[in-house]
């Protein structure tokens, strides 16, 4: 297990309802899905979802397991306040081990004010 979050549920949703889905007050956008990194991600949605919040908010959007999954969760015991923190956007992005959000990670982590 990850110790960001208790586990990762991938499921698919109709890519029209991908806006009103990240207008949910249950999810906290990250990742591909965050503003901050910059990536347009229209077909896609990642987020964070308490574990009480889990099952309703995947039922309430209509959301089912797919083979070619649109919509990344993070489970959390707590949902983290928004924006995230930076961190998890990026071992988010991470994650997904593509190359646009890889390149990405690069230019964020250049914006970044290290401090000794």
């Amino acid at each position: 297990m990850n110790e960001r979050q208790l586990s990762v549920v991938d499921v698919s949703a109709n890519p029209a309802d991908l806006a009103e889905i990240a207008r949910d007050r249950r999810l906290a956008l990250s990742g591909i899905s965050d503003e901050r990194g910059g990536l347009s991600s229209m077909h896609e949605l990642e987020g964070y979802v308490s574990e009480p919040q889990r099952e309703r908010f995947i039922q309430d959007n209509l959301l089912v397991p797919s083979e070619t999954p649109n919509v990344r969760l993070h489970i959390v015991d707590d949902l983290p306040t928004a924006p995230i923190p930076l961190g998890l956007v990026l071992a988010d992005l991470a994650d997904w081990n593509r190359p646009r959000e890889d390149a990405r990670i690069i230019e964020l982590l250049k914006g970044v004010e290290w401090r000794p």
